[in-house]
């Protein structure tokens, strides 16, 4: 089922507040950490061109997920892995964006957190090869004495050529993905992560 994202709220960072109101969590790392403090995400690739009248856009290779989300040995931290598919042309490049989103536990509505939950466009190489896959994590510290917040990822993709976006797309985090790389624990693939 896919979810349509509510507009987004800006998010303060004294405690995370929200229209006066405490979230609970508080960023203690900059998005554009990754799996493992002081790694680099592993990128995957497989050499292959896009079959004649095959949609990328629709392609099963086209997702996103939650791959780690809180274990022992990363503690308040939730990872979100993406993968998109190449069309051959060796002329583009593909980019990925990885954001983190909070469930409003009074309205329901998927909102952006504002600050240190966005990895800018991360570029993951040729759109020559037939897959590639990148991931992000971030770290939520607990406020003591809030409720737990539940979060998902939504990962933006984009074909370039140069300058120019040849297409883009978007998907939010779903389960059922076999990442080539970085979750934690191994095979580990959510919607939806919960910090508490």
């Amino acid at each position: 089922m896919r979810r349509r994202l509510s507009a987004s709220r800006p998010l303060g960072f004294a405690g995370l507040a929200l229209a006066g109101t405490a979230i609970g969590l508080t960023a203690a790392t900059a998005a554009t950490s990754v799996q493992a403090a002081g790694t680099t995400t592993k990128t995957t690739t497989t050499k292959t061109t896009t079959p004649a009248g095959h949609s990328i856009l629709a392609s099963r290779r086209l997702w996103a997920t939650v791959d780690v989300c809180n274990p022992a040995d990363q503690k308040d931290t939730i990872g979100v892995r993406g993968s998109m598919p190449g069309d051959g042309a060796t002329d583009e490049t593909m980019f990925m964006r990885f954001r983190i989103q909070y469930r409003d536990a009074k309205t329901g509505d998927w909102l952006y957190i504002s600050a240190n939950a966005d990895s800018g466009y991360v570029n993951v190489g040729s759109s020559s090869f037939r897959v590639r896959e990148a991931g992000r994590s971030f770290v939520f510290r607990p406020v003591a004495g809030t409720p737990a917040y539940r979060l998902r990822g939504v990962v933006l993709f984009q074909w370039r050529r140069g300058t120019t976006v040849i297409r883009s797309a978007s998907r939010y985090t779903t389960g059922g993905h076999i990442a080539a790389a970085g979750a934690d624990p191994k095979n580990y693939s959510a919607s939806t992560c919960i910090i508490s």
